[in-house]
């Protein structure tokens, strides 16, 4: 069996197992209620179960594996999945950070950490993962928190972008940004110009692909709003949507809804300026500042 550091994150393992065991009782037959009456256990504990809602005793997976017929190499993946739930917690978890973070923001945080693709649009902002620290420090400075907090926030920020250049399979990143996102100076010029020049220099590595949707294409289908999708390497666990607003967080991981904005994705792309331009503009933007 793999060990528990190689399984991924607590929060793609709560995911997992909220799949995995789903498909295993509709495959034999039982709704949760059925289940909840066979093994005397609450409607509460069940849906706690299926819902990845906290950590996840490993014999309570056993047991729901034996009555649903696994095979014993599935009941032992799954068993350890429900261990590291229970052994590991993700960072962003911290007292320390959960201060700073958005409502329902620290789930996206341990399965963006464990995505293989990250496909971002921005209508705004730099997306967070291709931002400078000057940037962000002026992004932050203008959401009047406490210095403690912007500092704590900066740090998160920095770590997230880890996710691209780690050793074992960084992910691939697509961001798709407005073409305000390059003229709407934050701070000053100079600022600016370092952030546009960063941008141009990450959009040249193997990973990254970078593209602009320019004034001039008129109407797109984002303007919406802006989105991120991930997706990840088992193929048991389908893409999911996360959306920002106002104070809050959603990750949407229903299939039809994420293949709503997969479409919007497929779209989007075709309607933006190809890499290879987007590129020349990050570079024309930051000498005109």
């Amino acid at each position: 069996m793999a060990g528990s550091n190689d399984l991924g994150s607590p929060t793609l393992c709560r995911l997992k197992l909220r799949l995995e065991l789903r498909a295993l009782r509709e495959e034999a037959g039982m709704t949760s209620i059925d289940v909840a009456k066979t093994v005397k256990w609450s409607a509460a504990k069940m849906t706690r179960l299926e819902t990845g809602d906290g950590w996840v005793q490993p014999t309570d997976v056993e047991a729901l594996c034996r009555l649903y017929g696994a095979s014993a190499e599935q009941t032992e993946l799954l068993a350890a999945y429900a261990l590291v739930t229970k052994t590991h917690k993700d960072e962003w978890k911290s007292k320390e950070y959960q201060q700073v973070i958005l409502p329902g923001f620290s789930a996206y945080l341990g399965l963006e950490g464990a995505a293989s693709q990250v496909r971002i649009y921005e209508s705004e902002y730099v997306p967070g993962l291709l931002q400078t620290e000057s940037y962000m420090r002026e992004l932050l400075r203008h959401t009047r928190r406490p210095q403690e907090e912007i500092d704590r926030q900066i740090e998160i920020r920095l770590k997230r972008q880890a996710v691209l250049t780690r050793e074992a399979d960084p992910a691939r990143l697509g961001a798709v940004v407005n073409e305000a996102v390059l003229r709407r100076v934050l701070g000053n010029a100079e600022l600016m110009r370092e952030q546009l020049d960063h941008m141009a220099k990450r959009a040249t590595e193997a990973n990254i692909k970078l593209q602009v949707v320019p004034f001039t294409a008129g109407f797109h289908p984002a303007m919406t709003g802006s989105f991120t999708v991930l997706s990840f390497e088992d193929p048991k666990v389908g893409p999911i949507v996360h959306i920002e607003a106002l104070g809050s967080a959603t990750v949407i991981g229903d299939r039809e809804r994420v293949r709503g904005y997969e479409d919007t994705w497929a779209d989007l792309i075709g309607t933006a300026a190809s890499h290879d331009r987007s590129i020349s503009m990050l570079k024309q933007a930051a000498k005109e500042m």
